[in-house]
C-alpha cells in the first residue's frame, strides 16, 4: 500500500476521533511518518474500511458526496428492479453502514451506551439492543433526528415472559406489535426507547441508544422508512437495522 496514502489515512482516523482499531491495516509505519507531513491527504474516493476490516474498492462509496446523492446515482446506473435498504452497526467496532442491496455507500463513527458490551437485557441497563430490527418511528427529538428500534423483539418478549418481567398481557402486545411492524409497547421491564439519534461520538454517552453526529444522524432519518412491507408474500422491513455485536 501506498506511503503516503496511509499517512493521510492516519491522520483522517486521528482528526476524526475514529478508534485506530476500526481499520485492519497496520499504521505502525504511518504514524511514525505522520508528523513529517504538513498536509493530510484525502483518502481515495472509493476506498472504505469494511466492518469485517478490510480495505476494498467500493463502486459507490465516497465520503465526499452526500447519502441522498449516492442513493440517486446508484439507483439511476443500477436501476434495481427491487430496493432494500440496510442500516448495519458493529458494536465493538463503533463503526456504521449503509447500504442499498447490497451495494455499501457511507460509513460512520457512532458512539453507544456506558454499558457497551452485551445484548440490552432490561430497563436501565444502558445497553445497545442486538439483532435485526425495522424502523418503529422516525421524528425529530430531543437529540435531534431520531429512529425509534423496534426493541422489544419477539424472542425478548418470550425472554421476559420467562424471567416474570412481563406479564403475558404485555407479552401478546409485544408480538402483535412485531406482527404488525408497529410500535412495542416502551414502558415495559425489557426497556426501550432505544434510537438512532444525534448529538456526537468520541465516547459512549447514551443511555443504550446509537448515537451518530448530527449530520449523519439527518442523513440516516432522511434516508430511512418506518415499518414493512411484503415480498413476495413475506414481511420485511423496510429498512432493516442490523445491530451487531
Amino acid at each position: 500500500m501506498n506511503k503516503n496514502w496511509l499517512v493521510g489515512l492516519s491522520a483522517l482516523i486521528v482528526a476524526n476521533s475514529v478508534p485506530s482499531n476500526v481499520y485492519s491495516q497496520d499504521l505502525t509505519d504511518a504514524l511514525q511518518c505522520k508528523a513529517e507531513v504538513e498536509q493530510v491527504a484525502e483518502v481515495p474516493k472509493g476506498i472504505v474500511i469494511l466492518g469485517e476490516m478490510e480495505v476494498v474498492q467500493v463502486p459507490y462509496y465516497n465520503r465526499e458526496v452526500p447519502l441522498d446523492r449516492l442513493v440517486r446515482d446508484y439507483l439511476a446506473k443500477e436501476k434495481p428492479t427491487s430496493v432494500d435498504k440496510k442500516i448495519v452497526v458493529y458494536k465493538s467496532k463503533r463503526l456504521g453502514e449503509v447500504y442499498v442491496n447490497d451495494a455499501l455507500l457511507k460509513q460512520f463513527p457512532i458512539a453507544l451506551g456506558s454499558s457497551p458490551k452485551g445484548d440490552k437485557e432490561i430497563m436501565g441497563d444502558r445497553k445497545t439492543p442486538e439483532g435485526d430490527f425495522y424502523v418503529a418511528q422516525s421524528y425529530d427529538g430531543k437529540f435531534g433526528p431520531s429512529l425509534l428500534i423496534s426493541y422489544p423483539a419477539v424472542d425478548d418478549a418470550q425472554r421476559g415472559l420467562e424471567k416474570g418481567l412481563i406479564s403475558k398481557g404485555q407479552y401478546h402486545q409485544i408480538v402483535e406489535a412485531q406482527e404488525n411492524c408497529t410500535t412495542p409497547p416502551q414502558g415495559t421491564r425489557l426497556g426501550g426507547a432505544d434510537l438512532f439519534h444525534a448529538g456526537g461520538t468520541g465516547y459512549d454517552w447514551t443511555w443504550g441508544c446509537v448515537a451518530s453526529d448530527d449530520d449523519v444522524a439527518a442523513e440516516l432519518k432522511a434516508f430511512a422508512e418506518v415499518g414493512c412491507k411484503r415480498v413476495h408474500g413475506e414481511k420485511v422491513a423496510r429498512t432493516l437495522l442490523r445491530i451487531l455485536p
